[in-house]
Parts: structure tokens; sequence; C-alpha cells
């Protein structure tokens, strides 16, 4: 124990020696280093240089910023080498460690952490925009770690205190409190009208430091809390869809906010409601969704009109139709989210437990023929009422058939996109994948209706399939709008649609194996698939580019002719039927 004593005490003189080698004890030598920021008070986004000097040549130094808010204090730092002048220059100098490295001019400010005696995994959140983020800056002596810089801290050479602001001096902030709206108001400077944004925070209460900012740089905002602020709901299940409706019809009306329309920026579940708000007030032009998810994961948004189209929709049916006495639309309910789930499984069951009729599925004649899930799901009634209202988008929303911007698939477009997306999300198919058309039988009113003899529905809207060729995973689909609304580009049909289908899948660059049939494949198809490292297989048609030695070839059965151009290899081959 004594010789372990007596090392420490050695090691510890020799450290001693070390610093005194760069940083002399006295008073004068400690005050003739200097720390500077410029801008010493300004908004929280604009940059600061920052400067140390009447430092020794070389010598190491640790730059250390700290904010208090509330409880909770935060901290960052930077471990320097002064030059052979005896300087550091933040935005010119590399740090060579701390809570950042490399040159950072903004580093100190945005690696700020929790000190290790305050709650971790917390972010720092400004409460009150009315007085300033003061950020204290101290220049150490030698490089420090993390650990080493509290408890107690190492006493500074320097320090400076710098003042950072959400709101600008000039911007004006009102409280809003009109009918059911409540929120805070960010008016800048100037006589208007500005460009407006509505901010919403996804948690509870009032945040209003991003709007300040926000105003601060020429826009006018409105701070929209959700819930839990004054008398507003406590809970965000209770939070409804009227009430971010109204909020936002109102603030886009204003007289100082620009006609033209308005933005949106939410966080969380706030970046959820943008995105429902978009759908609604046709005066929101643009969205900004920070984390925010773009389904309802947890609990429905309440709406009075319905938390979905179904409930729209019917109603709108039933107030401007005459029903007969015995209508099954008499009896009609609000659906549900959970309902409506419930609905989409049955109909996709039924394309695998196929009937002839839908009423097959409730049919209680035959007990070995029974859907037994079907009838714990709903009752037939209940089914066939939600199949005839069944609605994806208002039709008020879609343009009408004269408008340049119509397209045929105006109502279905949703749910396809949606199906893409997920399909890509959820999968990822395997090396060989095919492409071609599918027909889904309906005899429905429709300019994309297609008459194909050939397919047992023979009626039905046409689509282009791109699914895996081992398992049948559909991967993307796009529906054939008809000659007028898919017009044939350049290229062929087929040509336009597999690199249509592959790029929408993102699957082009990544050696997948294409399988097609004699509609889709061609040289030029190859070639440019080639081109993009993807391969393809299939039969020529005959009236297609081919080679003269493949196209003229006279061959007895079972032989066959190769020839090959590059990397594509074609091929003739007779088989015993004379194919």
């Amino acid at each position: 124990m004594p010789l372990l004593h007596g090392i420490r005490k050695i090691v510890s003189n020799v450290a001693s020696v070390q610093r005194a080698s760069w940083f002399a004890t006295s008073v004068f030598h400690m005050s003739s280093v200097q720390i500077s920021v410029k801008p010493q008070e300004a908004l929280v986004d604009e940059k600061v240089h920052i400067r140390v000097d009447g430092l020794p040549k070389n010598g190491p130094i640790t730059i250390k910023a700290s904010v208090q808010e509330g409880k909770l204090r935060f901290s960052s730092y930077g471990c320097y080498t002064a030059t052979e002048e005896g300087h550091v220059v933040i935005e010119e100098q590399s740090a060579s460690e701390g809570t950042y490295t490399g040159i950072e001019q903004m580093g100190l400010f945005w690696s700020m952490k929790p000190e290790p005696s305050c709650r971790q995994n917390v972010r720092f959140l400004k409460q009150d925009i009315t007085t300033p983020i003061v950020v204290t800056f101290s220049v150490l002596e030698g490089h420090h770690s993390w650990e080493n810089l509290f408890d107690p801290p190492p006493k500074p050479l320097a320090m400076l205190d710098v003042l950072r602001w959400y709101r600008h001096p000039r911007v004006r902030r009102e409280t809003v409190t009109e009918g059911n709206i409540r929120g805070a108001l960010f008016i800048p400077p100037g006589p208007g009208p500005f460009p407006g944004v509505i901010d919403m925070y996804g948690g509870p209460g009032l945040m209003d430091y991003r709007a300040a900012l926000l105003a601060s740089r020429g826009f006018i905002v409105f701070a929209l809390p959700i819930y839990a602020y004054e008398d507003l709901p406590s809970t965000m299940p209770d939070v409804s869809l009227d009430y971010l409706i109204e909020s936002t019809e109102w603030f886009a009306g204003l007289p100082n906010v620009k006609p033209e329309g308005i933005g949106m920026i939410g966080l969380s579940k706030g970046g959820t409601y943008t995105l429902e708000l978009c759908r609604h007030v046709p005066k929101v032009k643009a969205v900004v969704s920070v984390n925010g998810a773009t389904f309802y994961s947890h609990e429905p948004l309440k709406y009075s009109k319905g938390d979905i189209e179904n409930t729209r929709y019917a109603r709108t049916h039933i107030r401007n139709s005459v029903l007969s006495r015995h209508s099954r639309a008499r009896k009609w309910v609000p659906v549900r989210i959970k309902e409506m789930k419930g609905f989409l499984a049955v109909i996709l069951n039924m394309g695998l437990v196929r009937k002839p009729t839908i009423p097959e599925y409730w049919n209680k004649s035959h007990a070995s023929q029974l859907s037994r899930w079907f009838m714990k799901m709903f009752s037939r009634n209940r089914f066939q009422v939600i199949l005839k209202f069944f609605h994806i988008v208002d039709n008020k929303r879609i343009p009408h058939r004269k408008s340049p911007n119509y397209s045929p698939d105006g109502k279905i477009r949703p749910l396809v996109d949606h199906f893409n997306r997920v399909a890509g999300y959820f999968y990822t198919p395997d090396k060989n994948i095919c492409v071609d058309e599918s027909l889904v039988g309906t005899r429905g009113r429709t300019t994309m209706l297609q008459y194909i003899p050939s397919k047992a529905a023979k009626f039905g809207v046409k689509l282009w399939v791109l699914a895996e060729s081992a398992s049948g995973y559909v991967h993307n689909i796009k529906c054939y709008l008809g000659k007028k609304f898919s017009p044939v580009t350049q290229l062929q049909q087929g040509t336009d649609v597999v690199l249509d289908l592959m790029r929408r899948s993102n699957l082009l660059n990544k050696g997948y194996h294409i399988i097609c049939d004699s509609f889709f494949c061609s040289l030029d198809l190859a070639k440019r698939l080639l081109y993009l490292n993807t391969y393809i297989t299939g039969t020529l048609r005959a009236n297609r580019q081919m080679p003269l030695t493949i196209k003229n070839a006279y061959i007895d059965v079972n032989e066959t002719v190769y020839v090959r151009q590059g990397n594509i290899l074609a091929t003739a081959y007779k088989n015993q039927s004379g194919c």
C-alpha cells in the first residue's frame, strides 16, 4: 500500500509539471486568456464565431458550454490545441475529442446533452420564450474527458455568457381564445399580409418556441395546441378533428395571412394530424411532418362526420335518395376503424374461400360448407350495406371528367398507392420476378373497363402486376386507364410497363431477373434492362425485331438455333407440337 501511494503521488506531480509547462498559475497569465463570441446576443438559428486568445503556443484547452433549463442542465465540450500565435478559432480548427469532433462551427450548441447528475435521454425544450437561453462558455486548462468536467468542475481560465433568443423583440405574441379555438398567434413586424404557418406540437400543452422563431423570420405563425391546454380535452383519444379543422380554417382566413394558402408543420402525432388536415382543408398547401405516423396506429381521430369516408358518403346518399320501406340503408350506422379492418379482412378471405355469390357465405343450409368466421365478423345485411357504401375518396375532391387533371382511377388511387407502399415496405422479393397482366372482374360503369375474352371474368379493370415468381407475392400494381388516359410513349407499351413497374418498385440496378410473356418482351427492352443491371427472359412475337438467323430459321423438331450479341442470347426451338 505505501508503494502504491507513492506511485500515485509521483504520477500526480508529473501531471502537475506538464500542466505548468503550458499555463502559469499567476493571476496575470490566467487573466490574459479571453474568449469572445460574436454576436453575443442573437436568435437561436444564427451562427456565431467563437475565438479564444491569450493562450500559450500549442497549448491544449477544453471549451465547455452549459445551459440551465428548469431543473435540467445540459453541457457540451470540445478539446482544441492552440496555434503558434496562441489562439483557437472554432470554425477553422478541428476538435480532437469531445461531444463532437472535427471542424464544427456550431458543435458546442447542437451536441449538448444532459449532465451526469441530471435525468438522461431527454431533449432540451425552451418553456418560456420571453427569456433568452443563457449559454455559459468556459475555457479550461488541458484536455478533459466528459466525466472530469463535473463534480467538481475544473477552474476556468475564462468565462462568457451568450444570449440566444427564439423570439425577435419586434415579434408580437397574442393569446387566442376564439370560440373553441385555443393557441398563440405570432405576428412579425410590418404591414403584411405574411405567409402563414400552423405549428402543432405532438404532446400535451402549448409549445410555441418554434412558432416564435418562424415569426422572427417573417412568417405569421399559429401555435395550435392539441390537448391538455386550458379547456381542451385532457387526453389524446378525446381530440376531435372538428376542432383542428375549425382552427385551421380560422387561421387561413385572417386578413394578415396571405390568401393563396398556408403551410403546416407538426411533430409526432401533430405530424399525423397535419396530413389529415391537408385532406380536409383546401387552404393547406404544404405540410412538414416531423416523425409523424402516416396512419392512426392507436386510436382513431374523432370526427362529427365519421372516422372514415364510408360514413360521409352513406349519409349523403341516404339524405339525397328515396329509400324503399325495407332498404338496408335505413339501418345504417357509422363505420368505425376496427369494423372497417374486419370488413377488409373478410374481402381478402373471400378471395381464398370461393363461393358463387356473397349471400352464400352466410348460408346455413349445408353445415359442411359453413363459413363460421364470416358470420362471427358480420351479419350478412351489415356486410352488404358497408359494401354498398364502400368509398375511399370524397367525390367532391375528384376533378370533373372534363378537367385536364381528371383520372378515371381517382376513386381507388389512394388504395392502390397505399398497397404499393406497404407491399414494398414489408417484403423484399427474391431474384426472379415476373411481370404480367391481371383482370379484376367488374361490370361497373368506368372508362377503365376492358373486355378480354381469354380471361375468366372477361369484363373488368386491367392491372399491370409485378410479382415474385416463386411465391406469387405481388410487389407492385398499376391500373391500366385505357388508351385515352394511358397513352403509349415512343416505347412499345410492354417496354413502358416493365420499366415503369421496376422504377416504382425501386428494383432497377439490383440484379433482378424478370420473366414475362411475348406482350412485354422485346430486344429493345432487353438492352435497356441490361444497361440497368437487370436481366430478362421471355418469348418474342414473330412481328417483333429479332435476328434474321432466328426469324428465318428452318429447324426440325427438338432442334435449337442460338444467336448471341454481347450478353443478349436469342434462341429458336421447335418442340413436338411444332411450336
